[in-house]
């Protein structure tokens, strides 16, 4: 079940991101990408059971993908905003029937090492799934 919510959001990603940084699956050291990087992540938080048992019953799975934009300073900020957009129109409101994405939620821009600045934006999601999937 966690891997089907998963391979869903990451799929997704993949398939329709266009951005030019190197695409980082897991927090890589900033050292490793001194000309930037996008960090893709999905986080798998609360679950609860819905109905029935655990043959014939659902849970409701909640979580967010997030994205971590780091860029040099010097870019400014237009770049960052665009992958932003980019992001936000690949998960907001994206529905498949079982993962149900919600509206984006964007954190304050942070500094970082090395003269990189990131930006970090996130898409609330749930899956309600039977558990015989």
């Amino acid at each position: 079940m966690l891997t089907q919510d998963l391979n869903t959001l990451t799929n997704r990603f993949t398939s329709r991101w266009n951005g030019t940084l190197p695409i980082v699956y897991d927090l890589a050291p900033q050292e490793d990408y001194p000309d930037g990087k996008v960090s893709f992540s999905v986080v798998l938080t609360s679950s609860r059971h819905l109905y029935g048992d655990i043959f014939s019953g659902a849970k409701r799975q909640n979580g967010f993908v997030e994205l971590n934009i780091d860029i040099p300073d010097e870019h400014g900020d237009g770049a960052a905003i665009d992958m932003m957009e980019q992001f936000a129109a690949i998960f907001r409101n994206y529905s498949d029937g079982i993962v149900n994405c919600q509206t984006e939620y964007v954190t304050p821009k942070m500094d970082l090492k090395n003269g990189l600045i990131r930006f970090r934006i996130s898409v609330s999601f749930y899956s309600v799934r039977s558990y015989k999937s």
